[in-house]
């Protein structure tokens, strides 16, 4: 073997040495991040270390036996699939790394694969000599440099191609892309003139230099990418730490930091700031009725609009569910608080677009100011708070400034909140009886079930002053349940002691009739009882079936399906419109006790009942006055058509044992409408 030759194979043994090892970094690496590009690399310099030795084995053999000799020709054949497979897979490596994705399997794996199509038969070619072996190293130089230049090009212009491993993996293959092409044109020259130039077995150098600089470079590169990642990890981990995840606005915890910077300048410069914490007030009945999903983009909806209501300088972050704040800073009177709520308020009145449908939401609106109402954040954040739940209390969709009274109710109302927990859990509650009066033959129908609470310090309590506490902590489903089971099980208990079958009424909060799924409980509650569903009667205000039109609608079908009557119970309080009466399939209306207190003495009263009984009629609807107290709101009546009555002229709410005695009474004497009593 020629001294050149020698040379030759000694530069490719320490490439293949010098790829091997950059192969075995590589690894090391991938081992740590599980990264795909840094498999591509790692088999991109082990594929290359390959090509290194069996093109150094190939070459060899030209020195011993014939061209054609298989083992000759088998190591050329594979010695050219692993040099475009190195390529491949350091170009795709390259490609995940600048686009943070890797090149498509398919390309990845069929790329050699085709290489290996046109290259060994062209290697197997038993009459190759040092030509062929020469043109198949030209063509791969071609190739594998316009590939490396390319790449270069396109690290370059890349979002990676700032930092200082980049810029090395860009001249590295800038620099070794040119050198393959000079490689190329050697190749040419050698077939062209028949000899190689002097200098070229020192090229394997120039080689080697250039694996070590792109090695040196890829790792780099890749502990500035890990850094960059590390780094924006760190962002991201900050900004979920300090924002609300679904809105994008500041967290709890970040608008309390922002607020205590805040007073602390207010402080020094003797300004006032506000915190206006605001609760939207139907989000609960959309999520319940149109789902979640739904209600996260109304959520993301209103979001939008009050970042557009607010002030520029002024922090507005989400606490979570449907809560939302804000800090107005640097304000020149109190009353400009009120001017930001106001627009907030206006704002949401409009209807949202979400999936094709208009929604409708509202917000209640408490304001607390420093120093006024609090010289710290927590304090202010909690009398806004207090006096938002204020003006849910006066009706929603206002704003209400804090008060120092409203903390005392505050305390009350979580003293309540707590006895009123004790109080389901400990039997506290009990239901009273009221009868229901047939007008016209002065019989008992049935009754309604009243609820009261037996306060142990308080006495006895009706749940106008404690029922409002349940629903905002989710006691209100426990309470349902207890009540239509109680009241069942008490139907039940007359019908075997009494042999009569009253009626029996229960009044339904909004939370049960807008969960799908209320016929099915209904019908399992009867069941259960052995109960007919003539047996029952639901009584739901205007506003819980207006909650949901859709829904109701549904309902109170499966229900009248079932035969359970719906009473529409509070009516003129509400939506105050008789064309509602035609849209619900209700049972029966009863007609509030605000319009009877006043019948005899107030004409406008007078016509009003008289109108409702009317248009009732004339929709086959009966009518029910309750609170009927005196003898001349009673003939008022029966000369209108009422139909049905209760109210304390006749009973007042009776304790099972005093309604059973009415029942028994009822039925002895026979003055009852028929079929409501029997056995």
């Amino acid at each position: 073997m020629p001294e050149d030759a020698r040379f030759i194979v000694a530069t490719y043994l320490a490439q293949a040495a010098a790829t091997f090892l950059l192969a075995g970094i590589f690894f090391g690496f991938h081992r740590i991040y599980r990264r795909s590009h840094l498999a591509c690399w790692a088999y991109s310099w082990a594929a290359l270390g390959v090509y290194l030795l069996l093109a150094c084995s190939a070459f060899a053999t030209i020195f011993h036996g014939p061209p054609g000799h298989p083992a000759r020709l088998a190591l050329a054949a594979f010695s050219q699939v692993a040099g475009y497979l190195q390529v491949t897979l350091l170009l795709s490596g390259t490609y995940g790394m600048v686009r943070g994705r890797p090149l498509p399997t398919w390309f990845v794996r069929g790329l050699p694969f085709a290489a290996a199509l046109l290259i060994v038969p062209f290697a197997l070619d038993p009459a190759a000599g040092g030509e062929r072996l020469v043109l198949r190293f030209g063509v791969r130089s071609l190739l594998a440099g316009l590939a490396f230049v390319a790449t270069a090009v396109l690290v370059r212009r890349s979002r990676h191609g700032e930092g200082l491993g980049s810029r090395v993996v860009v001249g590295a293959f800038l620099f070794y892309g040119l050198h393959l092409l000079h490689q190329f044109g050697l190749s040419v020259r050698q077939l062209l003139v028949g000899s190689a130039v002097f200098y070229g077995p020192y090229m394997g150098l120039v080689d080697f230099l250039a694996y070590l600089a792109i090695g040196l470079g890829t790792v780099i590169w890749l502990l500035e990418g890990e850094r960059r990642r590390a780094e924006e990890a760190m962002v991201k981990v900050e900004h979920m730490a300090y924002h609300d995840a679904l809105t994008g606005l500041a967290n709890r915890q970040l608008f309390l930091e922002r607020l205590e910077i805040d007073i602390a300048q207010a402080a020094r410069e003797g300004r006032r700031i506000g915190v206006l914490f605001l609760d939207l007030d139907r989000l609960k009945v959309i999520n319940d009725s149109l789902g979640h999903a739904v209600g996260d983009e109304l959520l993301r909806a209103v979001a939008g609009r009050l970042k557009a209501q607010v002030r520029r300088g002024d922090t507005m972050a989400r606490l979570g569910g449907d809560e939302f704040t804000i800090l107005a800073s640097a304000l020149r009177e109190p009353r400009d608080v009120q001017t930001v709520a106001d627009k907030i308020l206006l704002a949401l009145r409009r209807p949202f677009e979400i999936r094709g449908q208009q929604l409708f939401v509202t917000t209640s609106i408490g304001v607390a100011l420093f120093p006024d109402d609090g010289r710290d954040g927590e304090t202010l954040l909690h009398h806004a708070d207090i006096a938002m739940y204020h003006a849910k209390e006066l009706g929603r969709d206002r704003c209400q400034g804090f008060l120092p009274v409203m903390n005392e109710r505050a305390l009350e109302r979580l003293a309540l909140e707590n006895d009123l927990r004790r109080g389901l859990r400990e039997g506290q509650l009990f239901l009273l009886y009221q009868p229901v009066m047939d007008l016209g033959s002065g019989g008992v129908i049935g009754v309604e079930a009243l609820l009261r609470w037996r306060h142990p310090r308080r006495g006895v309590l009706g749940p106008e002053e404690f029922l409002h506490l349940a629903e905002p902590v989710a006691l209100v489903d426990q309470l349902d349940e207890w009540i239509l089971d109680t009241a069942c099980a008490q139907v039940r208990s007359w019908q075997r002691q009494l042999g009569v079958r009253p009626r029996m009424a229960v009044n339904l909060s909004a939370r049960p009739f807008q969960t799908p799924g209320l016929a099915n409980q209904i019908g399992n509650l009867l069941r259960r009882h052995n109960l007919a569903p003539g047996d029952l009667e639901l009584e739901i205000t205007e506003g819980v079936a207006m909650e949901n039109a859709e829904r109701s609608l549904t309902t109170l079908r499966q229900l009248r399906e079932m035969g359970v009557e719906v009473v529409l119970d509070d009516f003129g309080t509400g939506y105050s419109s008789l064309s509602y009466l035609r849209s619900f399939p209700v049972d029966k209306i009863k007609i509030d006790r605000s319009f009877i207190r006043d019948l005899t003495v107030d004409s406008g009263d007078e016509a009003i009942t008289a109108a409702v009984i009317w248009v009732a009629h004339s929709l086959g609807i009966q009518v029910v006055a309750e609170g009927v107290e005196t003898e001349a709101q009673r003939r008022f009546l029966q000369r209108a058509g009422c139909d049905l009555g209760q109210g304390f002229l006749f009973h007042p709410p009776l304790t099972p044992e005093d309604a059973a005695v009415v029942l028994r009474h009822a039925a002895a004497d026979r003055v009852v409408v028929p079929g409501a009593l029997g056995s």
